[in-house]
């Protein structure tokens, strides 16, 4: 068990990242145990994905548009549609030095309780599929060598979009994963969407996550995280040992 301090990467709209203006105020710890309870416990594993591993910790930043301070995701926080209506920001932290890391990451966002949790009809639903992640030191300098900044140089096989769980809904699931990117992954990864990534969101539904990976040989994912957005939220609060979804 180890616990991990974190830096910042951010991913603009077009999935092409950019130096955050601000620094991160992040001041505490996450435990990847912790993580890997967190997706037991709201049912990721097995409902998105049969087991759950990780090797390295990632976080995720997005920015209130009201107050425009970051707003960390924990595992199980509950956010607004207001708040993650942006591409929100990366980082990676590990036990070991990830500074000359020389690896390759693809990131990806799944929403696996659409159209509702009590329907999932749609799901899985497709929000991000960001490849071509590598390590920039220079985009948060002096953090040390266990916490990286990320910067991807090629756009996004599938752009970010927004959660909008519909009018009435609990909140949903959106659940993010880490891979390592085999070389190839570009080429397989338009394979799988038959050559071209088609316009409008109909593409997006019934996606599995676990066949893409498969399929792109991406292997079994080495991070995750998650965060809940439900239509009628007022506030972001931590929950990961309360998560308001009736995960029993």
């Amino acid at each position: 068990m180890f616990f991990l301090p974190f830096a910042i990467l951010t991913l603009s709209a077009l999935g092409r990242a950019h130096v955050v203006s601000r620094h991160s105020t992040i001041n505490k710890p996450i435990c990847l145990d912790n993580v890997t309870a967190a997706f037991h416990k709201a049912h990721i594993v097995p409902d998105v994905i049969s087991s759950f591993n990780p090797k390295v910790g990632v976080d995720t930043l997005f920015t209130d548009p009201v107050t425009k301070a970051n707003v960390e995701v924990v595992p199980g926080i509950l956010l607004t549609t207001e708040q993650t209506d942006q591409p929100p920001q990366w980082s990676l932290a590990s036990d070991r030095d990830l500074s000359n890391s020389k690896t390759t990451w693809v990131i990806t966002i799944v929403d696996p309780d659409a159209l509702t949790p009590q329907d999932p009809s749609i799901a899985q639903f497709l929000h991000f599929i960001g490849q071509g992640f590598i390590v920039d030191n220079s985009l948060a300098p002096n953090r040390g060598k266990n916490t990286v900044s990320l910067t991807n140089v090629s756009s996004a096989l599938v752009e970010f979009f927004h959660p909008s769980p519909p009018a009435g809904s609990d909140p949903h699931r959106y659940v993010i994963l880490v891979y390592v990117q085999p070389d190839d992954f570009e080429e397989k990864g338009l394979a799988y969407f038959n050559g071209t990534i088609p316009p409008g969101t109909d593409f997006r539904e019934f996606f599995n996550i676990t066949d893409f990976a498969s399929k792109t040989a991406l292997g079994e994912p080495v991070a995750g995280n998650f965060f809940l957005v439900g239509p009628d939220a007022d506030a972001s609060r931590e929950t990961v040992n309360n998560l308001p979804f009736p995960f029993n």
